[in-house]
């Protein structure tokens, strides 16, 4: 009986310990409740929505946003129909598609959108899909980790001679933008972007070899990315139109790139523990001439809750 109650003893001691199952912090991940289509231009920095589209599923309000930033063909009004892509909405230029099994494809022809050339003073082409994350401290999970797979099915080159690599490019990228929560630090408040994937077209593969960052004009934010190995491994090439899985560590990766920030003297007052999740995003910005069609699955930030 004594041996029993031991072993008993033990199993509820492991469970405190180590049964702290992790969870998932993303609302809705597989969009299945729908996305609030947002105008192509903001309006004093905010999104304005004017449609909503549903993949199949009515009940309760969407979780994200469908952004159509600087794009002349406006999605507004699309009315669902089922295609190989599964419930899709489409204008003549940009498609939002979700199949019954969770994938997610956002396609955009540049070549419908841009009249000439873009140059580099020009605004660029945007589909892409974002969620809220009011002020979720990085510091309460524990193993805090984004998953998720992409393929790109299509990425064509409509430029000809009048490509420039310098200003044209088609990119599909993912970020978080984090924000120091703490106010008794001195750079309360202040925010930068945390790429957690990107594809990129000039890049062998479509793979950062680097990493990069600079000043978001648009936002006054601070990038940081990532080599894209750090996330897929090595030897992908998104040329094969395969599936490719990502994991990121986010408490590494935001790490890194305050060591970096630092080292340019800025952050000086932040630690990480002292961030917090606002935002997400992903999809296509696409500043060339280039038709493109991205798929994604299975996506999912999960941590521990912290004791």
């Amino acid at each position: 009986m004594k041996q029993i109650s031991v072993v008993c003893l033990l199993a509820v001691i492991w469970c405190l310990g180590g049964c702290n199952t992790p969870v998932e912090i993303l609302p809705d991940p597989s969009l299945g409740q729908g996305v609030v289509l947002l105008a192509p231009k903001a309006e004093n920095g905010k999104g304005v929505p004017v449609d909503t589209f549903y993949f199949g599923t009515v009940g309760g309000e969407p979780s994200w946003r469908l952004c159509q930033w600087s794009c002349r063909h406006d999605m507004r009004g699309a009315q669902h129909a089922e295609t190989q892509y599964g419930v899709e909405y489409a204008s003549e230029s940009l498609v939002m598609a979700r199949n019954a099994d969770g994938v997610l494809t956002m396609a955009l022809d540049a070549s419908k959108e841009y009249l000439h050339p873009r140059s580099s003073d020009e605004p660029w082409a945007h589909i892409l899909v974002e969620t809220d994350l009011p002020f979720v401290p990085l510091d309460n999970y524990e193993g805090l980790q984004l998953t998720y797979s992409m393929r790109i099915l299509k990425c064509e080159n409509r430029m000809g001679e009048a490509y420039n690599p310098a200003v044209h490019a088609a990119q599909a990228l993912g970020y978080f933008h984090l924000s120091n929560n703490n106010p008794q630090s001195e750079d309360y408040r202040k925010g930068m972007w945390l790429g957690v994937g990107l594809y990129d077209n000039r890049e062998p593969g479509g793979m950062l070899p680097r990493v990069m960052s600079h000043l978001d004009k648009g936002t006054q934010t601070y990038i940081y990315c990532r080599p894209s190995e750090c996330f897929f491994g090595k030897g992908v090439d998104f040329a094969d139109k395969e599936w490719h899985r990502a994991r990121v560590d986010v408490h590494e990766t935001l790490s890194e790139a305050l060591a970096y920030f630092k080292s340019q003297g800025l952050f000086a007052d932040s630690d990480a523990e002292d961030f917090a999740f606002t935002s997400m995003n992903f999809g296509w910005e696409v500043p060339g001439t280039f038709d493109c069609i991205l798929q994604v699955k299975d996506f999912s930030l999960k941590g521990r809750l912290s004791r």
